[in-house]
């Protein structure tokens, strides 16, 4: 059922965000993940869920998504301070309907200075997906 699925989904997602509370994660827009987030909501206001470390970005739905992923993963490395190895990789965890939901990982060796190197990396690939005109959400 639709309604377990999101509350299955925003459970993995609010453990996600315990664990690595700076993770970064490709959400999907429209009206189908509309319950997941609503008990993401739910579990900030009520089990003190902290979403301000969190980096977020929304494919459109006609993006295509491999090209995608390898664009991100490209792009990381190209960041001064990730690692090579493991190599950043992107992942697909899930679809909302039409829309890819993807999931970057990347590591740092240089954890003095890990919130710098994510908020370069953020801005990295921010500035990456404009310059490909690749449409966000």
């Amino acid at each position: 059922d639709a309604d377990a699925g999101c509350l299955l989904g925003a459970k993995i997602i609010a453990k996600l965000v315990r664990e690595k509370p700076a993770a970064i994660l490709g959400l999907a827009p429209g009206r189908t993940p509309l319950r997941l987030y609503q008990e993401l909501i739910r579990l900030h206001r009520h089990a003190s869920l902290d979403f301000r470390r969190l980096t977020t970005f929304t494919l459109d739905a006609s993006a295509n998504a491999p090209a995608i992923a390898r664009l991100l993963e490209d792009t990381a490395r190209s960041v001064p301070h990730i690692a090579a190895s493991p190599a950043p990789v992107a992942q697909f965890t899930g679809f909302a309907g039409p829309n890819p939901q993807l999931t970057l990982r990347a590591w740092t060796d240089d954890v003095e200075n890990y919130l710098q190197i994510k908020s370069n990396l953020g801005l990295t690939l921010l500035q990456t997906l404009t310059t490909q005109k690749i449409p966000l959400k």
